[in-house]
């Protein structure tokens, strides 16, 4: 009752094998939360998962968050995705780096860190693929992750809803005539206590 899990998640490669490598993901992470909320368990599971259905040929970026309410604390892992922005209630950014490598690409995992944030009250936490970063305008310009902190930064008070649609928008008029290369996600949290 106290506690949620978030995660994002980026496959590698198109297609098929990459959708079905995906959906497989996501049914084996909704089992493993009904029986923990240990992510260190939870990531080399999927790890091995991914190992086991992908062969060595694809792999996963994935970043974790449990937030537990009544402790008002944060644990994640970053299992080499793009650094979530967390945004606190006095606009402070951190960028949340800490975990472990790709999942599917070793057994065991290298490394593997959960990472813990306390008395974390009132936060913004800001998640999202490279597709969104690495798109380009017509200059070669790349979007980059300074311009999508700086955007978010100046617009904190929006409604998540209304701050994504207005940043895919954005983003529309940065890349001018070009096309996307990559799919994009963003996925919000905004916590108030």
């Amino acid at each position: 009752e106290d506690k949620f899990l978030l995660c994002i998640a980026d496959v590698s490669g198109k297609g098929v094998p990459a959708a079905i490598l995906m959906s497989n993901f996501q049914a084996a992470l909704r089992v493993l939360v009904h029986y923990t909320n240990d992510l260190k368990q939870i990531v080399e599971e999927l790890n091995q998962l991914i190992l086991k259905t992908s062969s060595g040929g694809s792999f996963i970026t994935a970043f974790f968050a449990i937030y537990d309410k009544k402790a008002k604390s944060l644990s994640y892992v970053n299992a080499g995705h793009n650094s979530p922005f967390l945004y606190t209630v006095a606009g402070d950014l951190e960028l949340l780096e800490k975990g472990a490598t790709i999942l599917g690409g070793f057994a065991p995992l290298p490394f593997l860190d959960v990472a813990s944030i306390n008395d974390l009250g009132d936060f913004f936490l800001f998640c999202f693929t490279d597709g969104f970063t690495e798109t380009y305008n017509e200059d070669g310009e790349e979007f980059g992750e300074d311009a999508l902190a700086q955007y978010i930064q100046k617009n904190l008070e929006l409604d998540p809803k209304i701050l994504h649609q207005n940043l895919l928008d954005y983003l529309e008029n940065f890349k001018e005539g070009n096309k996307y290369i990559d799919d994009i996600t963003l996925l919000s949290c905004k916590v108030s206590s």
